[in-house]
């Protein structure tokens, strides 16, 4: 493992723990998640206390950034795209997370009003996915609710856009 690997590392494992966060995204987090829109409150439920068999976090602050939902074991972001979307600030984000080699997957309102069990379905195939090869590379093991596992190094800091309807 070369130095960049090294730090690339030692960044992603300190994400979400011990990253610095300035208050204002503390309170704005913490507002988003008190007024989520209806389709990330229908994703949410589905996602909350493991019943993908994994942790998800709601409006995670992660490199100065707010992402709707998170998952640390995977190294995944799933984002949930109304009719207001800021392609260029979108596009800034998923390659700042793409650095820590976190994976965005995106969907729509509509694809999360009317196709709930896809998406779901979509998201579990990309965290089995994600796990596995972390496993694979020994860089983790089979996680538990409150086990966070090392995210991948580059592979897969990518965006995925499940166009689906």
């Amino acid at each position: 493992m070369d130095e960049s690997d090294e730090v690339q590392k030692e960044r992603a494992a300190n994400i979400v723990v011990g990253q610095r966060v300035e208050e204002c995204k503390v309170a704005l987090a913490r507002e988003m998640r008190r007024e989520m829109t209806s389709c990330e409150a229908k994703l949410w439920e589905r996602l909350r206390r493991g019943n993908l068999g994994i942790n998800f976090r709601r409006q995670q602050v992660i490199a100065g950034f707010i992402a709707d939902f998170y998952c640390h074991q995977a190294a995944l972001v799933v984002e949930v795209d109304g009719p207001i979307h800021e392609a260029e600030y979108d596009a800034e984000r998923d390659r700042s997370f793409a650095g820590y080699g976190i994976m965005t997957l995106r969907f729509t309102n509509r694809q999360v009003e009317e196709q709930i069990g896809v998406v779901l379905y979509e998201i579990r195939r990309c965290v089995k996915a994600r796990v596995a090869a972390a496993i694979e590379k020994g860089e983790g093991s089979e996680p538990t609710p409150q086990q966070a596992a090392p995210l991948p190094k580059r592979e897969g800091g990518q965006v995925v856009d499940i166009g689906f309807t």
